[in-house]
């Protein structure tokens, strides 16, 4: 499974979009502006987007019955052995291999960061500032790898205002030190990428002739339009798997783009629903190798207004065409937005939320919950057909506010949910719960949209993300983490020498407590 998240949210929150793992969170920016800052006399809008949890629910005809009667037991296993942890940097990303170094976003003193760390005993190699530009507030931030080099956006202190200018920037990753620079410094609608025609070069998204345009950064600094069959379509930004794309200005417009040449087009308003689209939200994942897309909007065309409600049961979740765009099947009032990658593999099992009741309010800037009745289904992804139901009821977060059901992770097959009789096990596969025990160790994804200092930009946040905490099944911090940790958490070391984590206090290195024996 491929997947590319997006969140629904509110004015001065965030958009959450995720490419290839997805994570969810919940908060809004506000991203409603157009700046200038091409060497044209047009500049392409900024792209729009809002995030924060809006999904559907309701209809629960023709569902099968909840199998919780039968329960699971809680499974012993071995706890990992601790390599090392550093508790001197603060994550806003989890750390990418990088030649011999892991590369990571981090937060120090309101201003974002990239560092390398040296992955057999986490110290800092080298920390130099960072930007994230025009790019939508409340996407996860991931580190890119281009040709053995980390490229990522440094600040400007030059440029119009609020055009958050920065250079593309290559890096050693063993030394931070700068290999090459763009000639200039211009707003970009996303962070840098490996170019779809070479991937020896880094792509940016800037603005030329008015629309944000894919461009190959040179050795000389310039910037140059990559080959027609590459470049993509301008205007359109990519949002997903397979070449899942928008129009940046207009989030009802969905569509892929094969080869440079968009192949299908969909208005959200009617495929979905009228007043759905992706400014709001989104979550797309691709099954059956890349022959359908799965996926979840958001409920408006912009964030509410306050004390604006959006009923929940109002989601859809499509399965789509992935060459034509044709609807094959609808689960009405069902949402992916819950979906967590179990697996990371291409056949991840899709999960979502079926409400039964409940509404999103907005209010002093974030979204509130009210009303919650919910099940998690298991859907079958060429079909639509649910597999299993279980009932949650009043489902809240961490901090137990009512929200919708986010799953975490216990182990490859089982996930714990907060339901309304409190913490539940379900094993994936059958769909049978149970309540959760004390050994009941799970990792809770801690996300946070921070405060930062940008040059260009008056008030500025960015979305901390990929980031775990391990608890046991009363909510407590745990003690240890079983052996071997789900597949999605952490970054895989070198010749299996072990795991490494972003936690919100730092980074942990977990190893096989085999391992030399």
């Amino acid at each position: 499974m491929r997947c590319s998240l997006l969140l629904p949210t509110l004015p001065c929150v965030a958009l959450v979009l995720v490419a290839c793992q997805a994570e969810v969170v919940d908060d809004t920016t506000d991203v409603s502006t157009t700046t200038d800052v091409s060497t044209t006399t047009t500049s392409p809008a900024q792209p729009s987007g809002v995030s924060s949890t809006s999904q559907g629910s309701s209809d629960a005809s023709g569902s099968s019955a909840s199998p919780s009667a039968r329960s699971t037991t809680a499974r012993e296993q071995e706890l990992a052995r601790v390599r090392w942890h550093n508790g001197d940097i603060v994550p806003a990303s989890e750390p990418v291999l990088v030649g011999d170094a892991l590369v990571l976003y981090t937060l120090a003193d309101e201003q974002l960061q990239i560092t390398g760390i040296d992955p057999q005993d986490g110290a800092v190699l080298w920390s130099s500032p960072a930007s994230v530009s025009l790019r939508p507030r409340g996407q996860s931030l991931s580190v890119v790898g281009v040709d053995s080099l980390v490229a990522h956006l440094a600040p400007s202190e030059s440029g119009p205002a609020d055009a958050a200018a920065a250079f593309a920037v290559l890096r050693d990753p063993g030394t931070g030190r700068e290999v090459l620079r763009s000639a200039r410094a211009l707003s970009h609608a996303d962070l840098p990428s490996v170019c779809p025609h070479d991937d020896t070069l880094a792509c940016v998204t800037v603005p030329v002739d008015g629309d944000w345009s894919l461009q190959s950064l040179l050795a000389d600094g310039g910037l140059e339009s990559p080959p027609e069959s590459a470049a993509g379509v301008p205007g359109w930004t990519g949002i997903g798997p397979l070449g899942l794309s928008r129009v940046a200005e207009d989030g009802t417009q969905v569509g892929r783009i094969v080869d440079g040449q968009l192949t299908w087009q969909i208005d959200t308003t009617q495929t979905f629903a009228a007043g759905q689209s992706t400014d709001t939200g989104w979550s797309f994942y691709s099954f059956g190798d890349g022959s359908v897309l799965v996926g979840s909007i958001g409920l408006g065309t912009g964030p509410p207004a306050d004390g604006e409600a959006w009923d929940m049961t109002d989601q859809l979740t499509l399965g789509m065409d992935a060459e034509t765009g044709e609807v094959l099947w609808r689960a009405p009032a069902t949402s992916n937005f819950c979906d967590p990658d179990m697996t990371g593999a291409d056949d991840d099992p899709l999960l979502a939320c079926l409400w039964r009741d409940g509404q999103a309010v907005a209010q002093d800037g974030s979204l509130t919950y009210q009303d919650i009745d919910i099940d998690l289904v298991r859907l079958d992804p060429m079909t639509g057909e649910r597999l299993w139901q279980v009932g949650l009821g009043a489902t809240t977060s961490a901090d137990a506010e009512p929200s919708r059901p986010e799953p975490w992770l216990v182990s490859p097959t089982e996930v714990a949910v907060t339901a309304s009789d409190g913490l539940r096990i379900i094993d994936i596969e059958t769909g049978a719960d149970r309540p959760a025990t004390t050994s009941d160790r799970h990792w809770v994804e801690d996300h946070d949209l921070v405060d930062i200092q940008t040059p260009g930009i008056a008030k500025d946040r960015v979305l901390a993300s990929d980031r775990y905490q391990l608890l046991d099944g009363t909510g407590e911090s745990a003690p240890g983490a079983p052996w071997p940790l789900p597949g999605p958490i952490g970054t895989a070391l070198a010749e299996g020498t072990g795991v490494v984590v972003a936690e919100p206090d730092g980074l942990t290195a977990y190893a096989d407590p085999g391992a030399g024996r």
